[in-house]
């Protein structure tokens, strides 16, 4: 829950917050680009209709009708920067917030990384391993060794954070951003938490403390205290 709280769901609410500041950009362009498509159909069909040939002079005019060419090209570079070609852009933009949380990420390495409190199920073993080499990982001095690929377990990069772990510009070519990466296993290890592929096995029970009693030579029963396994 504290993941999920301090890490997974105010990352989420500051890209909701981030995209949600884009949106007026984005449907006044949307609104240009939707016209323009519509004359440019229209104009298409016409010629198809006719069987004459396509005349461009007449096509900018009839285009130029709705918005300047200036206006068009603005507000088509403005859909392609606000709108990436794939289909999560959204997921992908809030793995990359959750890799800003690094510095948070921290406190739960310290009680998590190296505890020997979880067990895991088959289908959490990896994730788990991956848990336990990050207090390492965050201790090593990354601007003097950059992390390689072949240092990391990439099965346990889904393709949402792929952005965020191996491509960060500001690193040196190849080099994998080891913040993204070690927020990036948190989250797995939360998503195994929630199936339970992760758990914390039930503790053994030890010697309970239990009232008991006895008689004194005066006659009265008296309580004690006595050790039951």
């Amino acid at each position: 829950m504290l993941m999920a709280t301090r890490l997974i769901n105010r990352a989420k609410l500051a890209t909701d917050k981030e995209r949600l500041s884009t949106l007026p950009q984005l449907e006044k362009a949307a609104r240009i680009t939707a016209r323009v498509s519509k004359v440019l159909i229209e104009e298409l069909e016409l010629v198809e209709e006719h069987g004459t040939d396509m005349d461009v002079a007449s096509l900018w005019r009839a285009l130029e009708s709705v918005a300047s060419r200036a206006a068009v090209a603005s507000a088509a570079a403005t859909v392609v920067s606000l709108v990436p070609d794939d289909d999560d852009s959204a997921e992908t933009a809030m793995r990359q917030a959750l890799a800003l949380r690094y510095n948070k990420a921290m406190l739960f390495l310290s009680l998590l990384g190296e505890s020997k409190a979880l067990g895991a199920a088959t289908g959490g073993k990896r994730v788990l391993a991956g848990v336990k080499v990050l207090p390492a990982l965050a201790r090593r001095r990354v601007n003097e060794k950059p992390l390689l690929p072949r240092e990391i377990d990439d099965k346990l990069v889904p393709p949402a954070w792929h952005k965020a772990v191996y491509a960060n510009a500001e690193l040196p070519q190849r080099a994998v951003d080891r913040d993204a990466y070690v927020v990036c296993v948190l989250e797995q290890l939360f998503r195994a938490l929630k199936r339970r592929d992760v758990f914390a096995p039930l503790r053994t029970a030890g010697p309970t403390r239990v009232p008991g009693c006895w008689t004194a030579r005066s006659g009265r029963r008296c309580a004690r205290t006595s050790w039951r396994a």
